[in-house]
């Protein structure tokens, strides 16, 4: 009995120790300058990133900047330790996102430069686009429509380079059912149907009865 007792002792405090080390290894590991309590300082992260900017009750709240271990970084508004507010997050070497932050995603209005010049300008929730945006491309063409998770969806207007205009509606990313082509000054110059992006031609398709 005594030793069952040992065993289950001893079981325990590594338990605790193991839960101890977990929750170590997710805080702030120094404030190497400043204040980290409640003013402005240094405060270098577990994970090897290392944040400047201001401190409210030992958390990261206010204007700062944040510098990851892969070299990204965020610079902007913090509360309760998490982006939140007004902020730009660089991709080191890639992309970068200027616009709003809640609980540390992408939420709100904002702007995405994307490494191959394509930019996506318009609302995002809970880190994807949603809601009304436009996509720009590199050659001069753009979309101007809705988006839901992060997709094309509903209704929208894809304008070409030349400055035609093709007007549709879009499911899942896809041009679906029947779009029309404006020239400049308006003018119909094209109808017909499309499903999954591929034109189908002028006439509605007929339904599979089987």
């Amino acid at each position: 009995m005594l030793n069952l007792r040992k065993d289950m002792a001893t079981g325990i405090f590594l338990l605790l120790l193991g839960l101890l080390l977990s929750h170590c290894s997710t805080v702030p590991v120094t404030c190497t300058s400043g204040d980290c309590d409640n003013g402005e300082g240094i405060q270098i992260i577990a994970d090897g990133s290392r944040y400047e900017g201001e401190f409210l009750g030992a958390r990261r709240q206010g204007k700062g900047k944040l510098y990851y271990e892969n070299q990204d970084i965020y610079d902007g508004e913090f509360f309760e330790g998490k982006r939140e507010g007004q902020g730009t997050y660089s991709h080191h070497g890639s992309d970068r996102y200027e616009g709003k932050f809640e609980e540390g995603l992408r939420h709100g209005n904002g702007k995405y430069h994307y490494k191959n010049q394509e930019v996506y300008e318009g609302t995002y929730r809970s880190g994807l686009r949603e809601g009304m945006g436009t996509y720009t491309y590199p050659n001069g063409d753009r979309f101007e429509g809705s988006y839901k998770n992060g997709k094309r969806e509903g209704p929208g207007i894809y304008i070409f380079a030349d400055k035609n205009v093709l007007e549709g509606v879009w499911k899942e990313n896809h041009l679906q059912g029947k779009a029309i082509i404006r020239n400049p000054k308006g003018r119909i110059i094209h109808e017909g149907y499309w499903k999954d992006n591929k034109y189908l031609g002028r006439e509605e398709p007929k339904e599979d009865s089987n």
